[in-house]
């Protein structure tokens, strides 16, 4: 079921860019509620700065690892 996002939820997604100025997601965003926000940053920021890669590596080579971490807090 759909829930509109609150203005201080986070919500967490990729973007593709699609050549023309516009963007789409490739999968749904994740909707985490204001309650979790502040666990789930600081356990993706903490899993974050134990990765020591670039930016762009980091989020082709761990999304995964990020969509597990946001699975877990939210249960």
């Amino acid at each position: 079921m759909y829930h509109q996002p609150e203005e201080s939820d986070l919500l967490i997604g990729y973007l593709l860019p699609a050549g023309d100025g516009t963007y789409s997601p490739i999968i749904d965003f994740f909707h985490i509620p204001a309650l979790y926000k502040k666990q789930a940053a600081f356990q993706m920021m903490d899993f974050y700065n134990k990765a020591v890669t670039s930016d762009h590596e980091f989020f082709i080579r761990h999304y995964p690892k990020l969509l597990s971490i946001i699975s877990n807090v939210l249960k």
